[in-house]
């Protein structure tokens, strides 16, 4: 009984002495290590605060949230087809993006807002089925030096959708039609460029593209307009490659040609309703090599455009 109790002193003596003793170790630490008076402050991205919404915690760093008083008004453009006496020449800006932002789901690039068809049109690259709004594609963003005039490339859109389709008319003025490649190279030769951003809600800010944004090719055709057009995918690059679900439909050659375009919602991953907002804009490319598969110029609805980059691109509205 006395050796228990003589255990039990000594084992509550011990514990007194082990908490003495790392009280004053804390004591020095903190005097000596040079913690007094100071508050360290992990960096903000590393913890953010707790109560932040998610926009907030997955916000780009590099960026500014839109205010409520910031507004951005679409640039009006009155198309004229060139001619000897009276010419459009394309537009030399490179604006910095994301400074006229708006809060409401619209791009600095402008708004197109294709109404719905009732009549799909038929995809032989004929525009007379087409009476909605044209616009151009005159903003040149690659190649500067290659352009020589109107006739060496410019062009210009019309755009329409149903519960099935897509649709996109273009119109390119191109003095000499030049397309010797194919598959994922047709964009080195004269081609179409086709950015969407189908959750734009979603991503409305985020300067890299994602499983939603899409980049398609189009060719006119092989050698000529109409013959043998094709499709392809480059991003996202899970559904890379030829898309002959897409229908394509072309006429003409040097110096002019139209294009339609049927692109199904399914490719997208999408279903269609009025009032849908996407990112949104097209280009048209230049060869004027004969014997050569190379990007001589580019001209883009766009003049923002980055294809890595859905923020400088437009904004589309289902009517």
């Amino acid at each position: 009984m006395k050796k228990n109790v003589i255990w039990i002193i000594v084992g509550v003596v011990s514990a007194l002495l082990i908490c003495c003793v790392g009280s004053i170790a804390i004591y020095f630490i903190y005097k000596w290590g040079g913690f007094s008076g100071k508050t360290v402050v992990p960096p903000a991205d590393t913890f953010p605060t707790p109560n932040m919404t998610l926009t907030a915690l997955y916000f780009p760093p590099t960026m500014s949230l839109p205010t409520a008083t910031q507004q951005y008004i679409p640039p009006t453009y009155a198309y004229v087809t060139p001619s000897a006496t009276n010419t459009l020449m394309p537009t030399f800006y490179f604006p910095t993006p994301g400074a006229t932002d708006a809060p409401d789901g619209m791009r600095p690039a402008g708004l197109v807002d294709p109404p719905y068809l009732a009549t799909a049109p038929n995809m032989d690259g004929v525009w007379d089925e087409w009476t909605s709004t044209q616009y151009p594609i005159h903003s040149l963003v690659y190649g500067s030096g290659n352009w020589e005039s109107n006739n060496d490339l410019l062009g210009s859109y019309q755009v329409g959708w149903n519960s099935s389709y897509l649709f996109l008319a273009f119109k390119v003025h191109d003095d000499r039609y030049v397309q010797n490649a194919t598959g994922e190279e047709i964009y080195l030769g004269d081609s179409l460029e086709i950015l969407l951003d189908t959750n734009l809600g979603g991503d409305y800010l985020v300067t890299s593209l994602d499983g939603d944004d899409f980049q398609i090719g189009i060719s006119p055709g092989r050698e000529l307009p109409g013959e043998n057009p094709e499709a392809y995918v480059w991003y996202p690059v899970g559904l890379r490659g030829s898309r002959s679900s897409i229908e394509v439909g072309a006429v003409g050659g040097a110096g002019i040609y139209r294009v339609e375009v049927a692109i199904p919602w399914t490719v997208l991953n999408v279903v269609p309703y009025s009032g849908m907002h996407m990112g949104f804009a097209v280009s048209i490319t230049d060869n004027d090599l004969d014997d050569s598969t190379k990007l001589q110029t580019m001209m883009s609805s766009s003049g923002y455009r980055i294809y890595t980059d859905p923020t400088t691109w437009g904004t589309l509205i289902l009517r």
